[in-house]
């Protein structure tokens, strides 16, 4: 059994409903996710091409990358919050959920799945060096 990974990365803003700490306000980060697949090796000799593998978590990076990730049917605030970006025609990646690490991780983690049909090891997202969360369904 292999362990393949590829990296990507993406700019974008977010904040936590009904929380507390400073997370509750609006902030920005430089996500970094890394998309590991562990599979056995092909008949030629590869598990995935490195090139396909990084071209499908690109294309939800792009998708991502300067937004303000939102959830357009949260709490009063992300609702205003989400009518505003698009009144002025803000870059928005409609989220389902609460923006925290833990779900961006398993939303990309569906995505890939849902979008490519690998059998997804993990994904780990960082918010910032050090600051990571991995998803798994093991």
């Amino acid at each position: 059994m292999y362990k393949i990974e590829v990296r990507g990365h993406f700019s974008a803003a977010h904040f936590l409903e009904e929380y507390e700490g400073l997370c509750g306000s609006v902030h920005g980060h430089r996500w970094e996710v890394v998309l590991s697949l562990k599979q056995p090796v092909k008949e030629d000799s590869m598990v995935v091409d490195f090139h396909d593998l990084k071209d499908s978590l690109n294309k939800i990076m792009d998708e991502m990358d300067h937004s303000f990730i939102l959830d357009p049917c949260g709490n009063a605030v992300s609702k205003s919050f989400y009518k505003l970006a698009v009144s002025h025609r803000m870059r928005v990646y409609e989220f389902t959920g609460r923006t925290t690490a833990e779900n961006i991780a398993k939303h990309i983690y569906d995505r890939i799945r849902l979008d490519t049909g690998y059998t997804t090891h993990a994904i780990t997202v960082y918010e910032a060096p050090g600051n990571g969360v991995t998803y798994s369904e093991e």
